[in-house]
């Protein structure tokens, strides 16, 4: 139990500092408070629940609640709204974790889902990246329909803003850090060649 806990919380703080890097560096991709066409916590949330399975939704859910109330005035009136808004991308995770589950054949059981991570390709995370951008911009849009003060200018615009910030945002980090691991590896067999020359 108190892995859990730890896993939560340590999720929690990686996705509040990656909120935190979205909003204050990545000024440029933040088209509206609620939309980016490049939205780096999606990375988080794609590694996270790769990694912790649906521990990540408890994370996640905790994290964008505390970047909201410690580092932002989101203009949200109420603490539903509140965690409304920070639950949807949590449960869009679990969501997206369970039909990956269903249907990949690299993925077994769903209650509990065991990854092949030996077998899994760049391919196969593409398609849980936009298994989980689509369930997210169904989800957060959906939310903001209900809840109009929340995102009060709706448009297919948004929609499709919220889709690719967040299928860009998590695969093209997912491609970075692959490369930075391999141009790593690569340096240090490079040295090791190296000091090995007499």
């Amino acid at each position: 139990m108190k892995k859990i806990l730890g896993d939560i919380l340590l999720i929690s703080v990686i996705y509040t500092l990656a909120y935190c890097f979205q909003t204050y560096v990545l000024v440029p991709f933040n088209s509206h408070e609620r939309a980016s066409v490049f939205f780096a916590p999606a990375a988080v949330r794609l590694m996270c629940t790769l990694i912790y399975g649906y521990r990540a939704c408890f994370g996640i859910t905790l994290g964008t609640l505390a970047f909201y109330h410690l580092f932002n005035d989101t203009g949200l009136e109420n603490e539903i709204e509140f965690f409304l808004v920070a639950s949807h991308s949590g449960l869009a995770c679990g969501i997206a974790l369970m039909v990956w589950a269903m249907q990949s054949s690299k993925v077994s059981g769903v209650r509990n889902p065991k990854i092949a991570f030996r077998s899994i390709n760049a391919l196969d995370v593409f398609q849980f990246s936009l298994i989980q951008a689509t369930i997210d911009t169904i989800l957060s849009h959906t939310l903001f329909l209900m809840f109009p003060n929340i995102m009060p200018d709706q448009s297919i615009y948004w929609v499709m803003v919220t889709f690719v910030g967040d299928l860009t945002g998590a695969y093209l980090i997912f491609i970075l850090l692959n490369l930075s691991y391999s141009l790593g590896k690569r340096v240090v067999f490079a040295l090791n060649d190296y000091r090995a020359k007499p």
